[in-house]
């Protein structure tokens, strides 16, 4: 059964169809824009690898101070991730993770995640920003970035 969703600001246009027809989903760029994100980079004091045990504590950290991360990425000795701007939590996230980690961290970004992408739209979205962490696959892109024009 189709639904069909109209603006309640411009009630006369036509709207969309949403139905199980995938044929013409490809066609149609989907954006998502996050404000308000937080980039932080933990890394073992120890100068060990990240591995799986590191990775386990850091998931359950987040966890227990009720942050969600938005994008993910690690490396031999690196784990990255972003969470939504949160003035309570974030400073007692750090102070949890001080004694094992060496802990940096970007404030002000936003997060973009782009379905269906072409690389001349992205050029556009991209002008006046620098892309601090990005992930890409065939169908969808992440870029978590921080606007050139703001203060930091």
């Amino acid at each position: 059964i189709p639904l069909f969703v109209r603006s309640f600001q411009q009630p006369s246009l036509s709207g969309t169809r949403i139905d199980n027809d995938e044929s013409d989903d490809r066609r149609v760029p989907c954006y998502i824009f996050k404000p308000h994100q937080v980039l932080i980079s933990v890394s073992p004091r120890d100068f060990s690898f990240i591995g799986e045990k590191h990775l386990a504590d850091l998931f359950q950290t987040l966890y227990e101070h009720k942050l969600e991360a938005t994008i993910m990425q690690n490396s031999a000795i690196n784990f990255s991730f972003s969470v939504e701007a949160d003035e309570d939590r974030i400073p007692r996230l750090v102070a949890f993770l001080k004694p094992s980690y060496r802990i940096l961290f970007n404030k002000g970004l936003e997060l973009l995640t782009v379905r269906h992408y072409d690389e001349d739209r992205l050029r556009n979205l991209l002008d006046n920003k620098e892309v601090l962490l990005e992930q890409k696959t065939r169908n969808t892109v992440k870029m978590l970035m921080r606007d050139l024009n703001q203060e930091i």
